[in-house]
């Protein structure tokens, strides 16, 4: 892999927050090589131990984490084209999905097991970036969504329809923490390709699931801060003794003013017994 030796690729946000790296996660409880997450008995089976991990009252969160996991390897692809201008090439194959537990919670990832780069070129940029969008979503994201809908009983439109937002936050994130001129406005210039440009075919939709207007709301959490209403619920909530977060766009108006006032008394007491 001459390409990627003559430039070193930094894992270490992807592996922290996306949970996907070639050295795979520590201690995995869960096992399955890549290709048999398209198989529906496979699928049926991983999903149910999802649900119990994750305390589930059915296999809907269980399948909603499923296809966020697929939405950060799009996520991964963005990330190291805006960084070094390369696009990793991934068939299911390539792949072993892990699964670890932490405390009260779970992550769910991949191990990558081949490491193969091509070069994003600056000329013709978009038509290189719709191609290689096309052969990953027929290959391997669109038959994990579709599998992992089936088998739980839910529409692949409950786990399409939350990447809109998820993606606005990863440009945020990108814009407000990476110190370097060039990366941010890659990512955006790749973002509106991703978001504008695409047509819905690429992802067998009737809507392109990544053009999506944001909306912003004054953050509970952090004093002048914003946070981005989800463009889908993620289902987190139909867990046991399970609440809907603060973003969730099933919430009505007074049910959010509601939690914004419940979140901002309990963080003004834990301030207060902090400082006591």
């Amino acid at each position: 892999m001459r390409l990627a030796a003559e430039r070193h690729v930094d894992f270490s946000i992807v592996e922290r927050y996306l949970h996907i790296s070639p050295q795979g996660m520590d201690n995995p409880l869960v096992r399955i090589p890549g290709a048999q997450l398209l198989e529906e008995a496979t699928m049926r089976r991983l999903l149910s131990q999802g649900q119990t991990m994750l305390k589930g009252k059915g296999l809907d969160i269980a399948a909603s984490h499923m296809g966020l996991t697929m939405f950060n390897v799009i996520s991964m692809m963005y990330l190291f084209m805006a960084q070094y201008n390369l696009w990793l090439s991934l068939l299911p194959e390539d792949l072993e999905f892990q699964i670890e537990q932490h405390d009260d919670h779970a992550h769910a990832g991949f191990q990558l097991l081949a490491l193969r780069w091509k070069e994003v070129p600056l000329v013709d940029r978009a038509a290189f970036i719709e191609q290689e969008m096309r052969t990953l979503m027929q290959t391997l994201v669109i038959p994990v969504i579709n599998v992992t809908a089936a088998s739980a009983k839910v529409n692949p439109s409950m786990i399409w329809n939350q990447f809109g937002a998820r993606m606005v936050f990863l440009r945020d994130f990108v814009l407000e923490n990476d110190p370097r001129p060039h990366v941010r406005e890659q990512f955006v210039h790749d973002y509106e390709v991703l978001s504008k440009q695409l047509t819905p075919d690429v992802f067998e939709r009737k809507t392109n699931p990544f053009d999506h207007e944001p909306t912003y709301l004054s953050s509970p959490y952090e004093e002048g801060k914003r946070v981005i209403l989800r463009s889908s619920c993620c289902f987190y909530y139909r867990r046991e003794n399970g609440e809907k977060c603060f973003t969730c766009p099933l919430l009505n108006n007074e049910q959010r003013e509601q939690m914004r006032e419940d979140i901002t008394r309990q963080r003004t007491a834990a301030s207060e017994a902090t400082a006591g």
